[in-house]
């Protein structure tokens, strides 16, 4: 069962927006890398619009290392994805560059 709990951040409801009149997004924190990965899955499919495409979104990760449980987690929930990478997370050659989903 994924865990997951939103975490508080004084003085702060969520992450602001850069958009004028944008809502703050909840600041959601993860007991582990998997997680989150199931988390983000999850989100992606809740947030993409009726007919909205699925580029409108975007998953950015702290490591290269999390791309490999998001690949596999965003797959399972069969929500469409790329890399900047010639070929899928898994297949790609590691790099010192982060990776933008």
């Amino acid at each position: 069962m994924s865990r997951a709990h939103r975490a508080p951040s004084p003085g702060h409801a969520g992450a602001g927006s850069s958009r004028a009149g944008g809502r703050a997004q909840p600041i959601i924190a993860y007991e582990t890398d998997l997680d989150e990965a199931i988390g983000v899955a999850t989100a992606l499919r809740r947030a993409r619009s009726p007919g909205a495409p699925w580029s409108s979104l975007a998953v950015l990760a702290r490591t290269n290392a999390q791309l490999v449980l998001f690949e596999r987690e965003l797959e399972a929930a069969g929500v469409p994805f790329r890399s900047g990478a010639a070929g899928p997370f898994l297949g790609a050659q590691q790099s010192g560059a982060p990776w933008i989903v």
